[in-house]
């Protein structure tokens, strides 16, 4: 790992951006898609999108096990049960709320790495730097949005979906840290089709997946959550792990909320 140079700063707010609208587009989705479908899609569409970039670098597929058993884990950490989770969620809150409890993911990734990662140890100066984050994001989101914590029982239940999220995206950035150097696009193509292949038999079952309900909006809304928000997404994810860490990836957190606010 290295110190954050220019183009990593560039790195994590091309990926904020490419985050932080994947929460209009996901609350535009299961207006009329089911959850499981609108993560299915995604991930299926993502999948598709990163193995065509792979076949056209002439990629070579990964034959270690036990590097397969690594990427399945990272596909349920960090694909399958958080957006799952988050998508869940939407239905219930808003994306702005939404964001906002994503931004615990930097608290939550600071402790793990403290624990599981070399190099990332917990100093005061890092603990005070994410809390200040954490309020300069509860400022930018605005009272408004703070205020609807809590609610009735779906909205509770929403609230909590979309924490869940946060927790499992932290576990999956201290995770990733541990692939074996590679290029981003296979670690891509392989985490985001197993996890595909994992959703394909829940989004896509007979009487889930009402795709004849979807308008432009929805399909346009799907496709940006697959090509954009998963496949390039995901590459970038990879590359700023293994190059600068997990705790300065948990910094993008600060920098979804504003950009999910003014999209949506």
């Amino acid at each position: 790992m290295h110190k954050p140079r220019t183009q990593d700063w560039l790195a994590l707010v091309a990926l904020s951006l490419m985050w932080g609208t994947s929460f209009l587009f996901t609350k535009i989705a299961v207006t009329t898609l089911a959850a499981p479908t609108v993560v299915a899609s995604r991930l299926l569409l993502g999948a598709l999108a990163l193995l065509a970039v792979g076949r056209a670098r002439r990629l070579t597929v990964p034959r270690s096990p036990r590097l397969w058993l690594h990427f399945a884990i990272l596909s349920l950490f960090g694909n399958t049960l958080p957006f799952l989770s988050i998508t869940w969620g939407q239905r219930a809150i808003d994306s702005g709320l939404a964001s906002m409890l994503l931004a615990i993911m930097p608290l939550a990734t600071l402790v793990l790495a403290h624990f599981f990662v070399e190099g990332e140890h917990m100093t005061r100066p890092k603990v005070i730097g994410f809390v200040i984050g954490l309020i300069g994001v509860a400022i930018l989101v605005g009272p408004q949005n703070l205020t609807e914590i809590g609610g009735d029982d779906s909205q509770l239940l929403g609230q909590a979906a979309v924490t869940l999220g946060a927790l499992l995206y932290a576990i999956n950035a201290v995770l990733a840290r541990g692939l074996p150097p590679g290029d981003p696009v296979v670690h891509t193509a392989a985490t985001v089709s197993l996890a595909a292949l994992t959703m394909a038999p829940i989004g896509f079952a007979p009487g889930e997946a009402a795709f004849e309900a979807a308008g432009a909006r929805e399909v346009f809304a799907l496709l940006w959550l697959g090509g954009i928000s998963t496949a390039a997404a995901t590459i970038l994810y990879f590359r700023i792990i293994a190059e600068v860490g997990p705790t300065f990836l948990a910094l993008i957190n600060y920098l979804i909320p504003p950009i999910a606010i003014v999209s949506g």
